[in-house]
This record gives C-alpha cells, sequence and structure tokens, in this order.
C-alpha cells in the first residue's frame, strides 16, 4: 500500500484509482476538470470516513481522496483555499466557517478598519525585513516577500493605460472575482499577501534558514490585508462609487507611496434624457507633492477637470501645466468644459468619497 500524502495534501480519485496513477492537478477526472488556482476559496463536503486521517471529499462535484485532520464528521461542510503547491497533488487549507452575520458588509468593515495601517508602512515593514535575511534564494519567507514587492507597480506603468488598467485590475479588490473567472494575475495583490500568510503559517517554516522576523511580516501582512478587506467592504455600502481602489506603488527613489481611486456614476436629477456623468475622483499623498485631490468628469463628449492641493509650490506647478492636460484632454477626443487648480481641500460634495481617511466613516473637528 503507497504511503499517504502528507496532512492537508489532496489527490484527486481516479475512476479506477487502483490500476490508474492519479491524475495531475488539473486532469480529467470523471468528467471534471478542477482547475484550481492558488488562493482559490473552495467549498466541501465530507462524503465518507476512512480512517482517523483521511477522508473522501466532494469539492465542486469532484471527489477528492485527503489526508485531513482528525475529528471530521460525515456531512461535514469544509471552506478550504487552495495553497501555492509545486506537487501535482493540490495542498488545500481547512480555514475556520465564520457565522453568516459576521460576513455582512458592514461586519467586515468593523473588523477591518481599526487593523488597516497606510502602505507605505506596512510595505516598509516588509522591506526592512528583508535586511539581513540572506540570499532570498534560500530563505523562502524572503523570496515571498521579494515576489510581492517586485509585482508592484511603478510610475512609469501607471503612465500608460495598459499598464493602469493591470495595476487597478491586480490591487487585490477583484481577487474574488477572478477566481469565479480563472483569470488571476500572478502580481495580484491580495494573491500574494494571501501567499505571504501561508508562508508564515506553515508548519514547516520553522525548519527552512529564514531570518525575516515573522512576527513583523505577520503584523504588516495582517495589515495590508485589512486595508484591501476595508476597501472591498466599502464598495458594498449603499451610494458607493462603482469602483473603490487603492493602488500601492514603488517610486524611482525607492519609496512606497499609494493612489487612491473612486469612480461614480452621477444621473442629473429631473434630466432623464441628460447623459449621465462619470467621475474619477483620485487622492495622492506624496512625499513630493504633499496631499492632491483631482476629480475629471465626463458627461458625454465633454470632459472637466478639478485639482486642489495644499502646498503652494504643487499648485503652481500644476497651473502651468493645465495647458498640457488640456492638450491631453482634446487628443483623446474630448470637448473640454472647465479646467481649475486650487489650494486647499476639495469642497465635501466633491471629495467625501476619496480615500482620505477623514471621508471615511468619521469627520471630526476640533
Amino acid at each position: 500500500m503507497p504511503n499517504p500524502p502528507a496532512i492537508d495534501q489532496v489527490s484527486v480519485v481516479s475512476p479506477t484509482p487502483a490500476a490508474r496513477p492519479r491524475p495531475p492537478l488539473g486532469g480529467e477526472v470523471g468528467g471534471h476538470s478542477p482547475n484550481w488556482q492558488a488562493g482559490q476559496i473552495l467549498n466541501a463536503t465530507v462524503k465518507a470516513i476512512l480512517s482517523a486521517n483521511q477522508a473522501i471529499l466532494s469539492i465542486d462535484g469532484v471527489d477528492v481522496h485527503a489526508e485531513t485532520p482528525a475529528g471530521l464528521t460525515l456531512g461535514q461542510s469544509l471552506r478550504l483555499r487552495v495553497l501555492d503547491n509545486d506537487d501535482p497533488r493540490p495542498s488545500l487549507r481547512i480555514l475556520p466557517r465564520t457565522d453568516d452575520d459576521t460576513t455582512t458588509p458592514t461586519a467586515l468593515l468593523r473588523k477591518s478598519l481599526p487593523r488597516q495601517l497606510p502602505w507605505r508602512d506596512t510595505l516598509g515593514q516588509l522591506m526592512q525585513s528583508l535586511d539581513g535575511a540572506g540570499s532570498p534564494a534560500e530563505t523562502p519567507l524572503a523570496t515571498n516577500i521579494q515576489r510581492l514587492l517586485d509585482a508592484l507597480p511603478n510610475a512609469a506603468q501607471l503612465a500608460t493605460p495598459a499598464g493602469a488598467r493591470e495595476a487597478i485590475l491586480a490591487s487585490g479588490g477583484f481577487l474574488e472575482a477572478q477566481l469565479l473567472r480563472h483569470s488571476v494575475s500572478p502580481r495580484d495583490l491580495k494573491l500574494r499577501l494571501l501567499l505571504l500568510a501561508e508562508r508564515i503559517a506553515s508548519p514547516t517554516r520553522a525548519k527552512t534558514a529564514d531570518h525575516a522576523e515573522p512576527t513583523v511580516v505577520s503584523k504588516a501582512v495582517e495589515a495590508a490585508l485589512a486595508g484591501i478587506e476595508t476597501r472591498q467592504a466599502q464598495a458594498l455600502q449603499p451610494d458607493s462609487p462603482l469602483l473603490r481602489v487603492d493602488i500601492p506603488l514603488l517610486t524611482a527613489d525607492g519609496r512606497f507611496e499609494n493612489i487612491r481611486l473612486d469612480v461614480h456614476r452621477d444621473t442629473p436629477s429631473g434630466e432623464t434624457e441628460t447623459k449621465p456623468i462619470w467621475r474619477l475622483l483620485m487622492h495622492f499623498d506624496m512625499r513630493a507633492t504633499g496631499p492632491l485631490d483631482v476629480s475629471l468628469s465626463i458627461q458625454g463628449d465633454t470632459a472637466s477637470a478639478s485639482l486642489w492641493s495644499e502646498r503652494a509650490a504643487t499648485h503652481a506647478r500644476i497651473e502651468r501645466h493645465l495647458p498640457l492636460l488640456e492638450a491631453g484632454l482634446r487628443q483623446a477626443g474630448f470637448d473640454i468644459g472647465a479646467l481649475t487648480a486650487s489650494i486647499g481641500r476639495p469642497p465635501r460634495h466633491a471629495g467625501e468619497n476619496l480615500a482620505d481617511t477623514t471621508h471615511n466613516l468619521l469627520d471630526i473637528h476640533i
């Protein structure tokens, strides 16, 4: 009898398991092709108990023979996450079940909001954890951290339409939807964070030569995931924007910055035949420029833009470049409505949905 797979290793049951070798991940089994991807969440039911540590699980209509923890019961429902694994037999981790009343957008927001930190802090902590970690090729934890940092977009990428689109889709907020379509980018930020969290929690990690401090890394990962989950929960709130994402980026001088992006679709009241107004709201807080808010509105073929900056030097620079913005919009085929640059913060009605923390949930003035 062959040795059973290690704990949490799952092998797909073939039609005649005694006579045929186990098929590789994604191979046809009984008319089904799992096509599972790392990070994907699966629902399973315990179909049969074979022994104290082996069971048959039914996952999306596919029966799998799994080496499992003791204590499973017949008919039990499980949530599983597909791990990053080179073994042809996929490794699945059992996730804790949560009650329905804790999975609402409001409950998720209450849970994630106090745990988040600015991207420059979490990414900076991950970068610092690499100091003294030795050769990344010899340290799996450091390798996963470096892969996450390498997947971040830079300013040059965001300056192109294709690059900006890729950065938005890989910002982490669309991971679950992309998993359903089996189209997850390996650069997806939430996926890379989840894989890093799995590496930290791996029982084999203690046997590696990693020098990156797991406590520091785990806290940074937890805060980063909380930030993405906060944006996802906010996007599900009533009257939320159509799109709300944070895009962390690596600047040319090696610093981490963040761009916050909201997209709204407004229908002018009482004017049923008037074309809707699309509003793109962006919030920047770069060290070089200070806080900067941009509102770009498009109605039909007409585009208007308003920019607010808190620093006089940044404001003067924006005013000098307004003709360049106008030329770019005209080249894109738009008529120009109004282009304005102002000092200070945007009016509340224009900036309340930006990711600036004073415009989310709380607005306290003393």
